[in-house]
């Protein structure tokens, strides 16, 4: 692995977007203000993570075979998309209305748990 883009990085990514998607459904819960906190916390790390490997995925590509460049665009996909829950778990606890139905916070709160066993 070039040394800009650790494996490392991308398992670690998928450990944030799991506990973005724990602290949203926790939010969901009992309104906890540390929960909200860490979601936001989360994908800020997550928006770190995918600039770099972005900055760095080019160069990194052109030192490389074949294989290891598909797994290092395979690297980048994987960080776009759990940014982009990252994303979604902010939305969920910024726009979560304060009265939401129990039938819905269920609902929701199942979405985020399927979610959190995908990470």
């Amino acid at each position: 692995m070039p040394n800009n883009i650790p494996e490392n990085e991308i398992q670690r990514a998928f450990l944030i977007a799991k506990d973005a998607i724990a602290n949203a459904r926790e939010y969901l819960k009992d309104r906890a203000r540390l929960a909200l906190l860490t979601v936001c916390e989360c994908e800020r790390e997550l928006d770190i993570l995918e600039r770099k490997i972005d900055e760095n995925l080019p160069a990194a590509i052109t030192r490389v075979g074949e294989g290891k460049a598909r797994e290092l665009i395979a690297y980048l996909q994987f960080i776009t998309d759990l940014e982009r829950i990252g994303d979604l778990a902010v939305w969920v606890v910024h726009h979560l209305p304060d009265s939401v139905t129990s039938r819905d916070n269920d609902v929701l709160a199942e979405m985020l748990t399927l979610i959190e066993h995908i990470c």
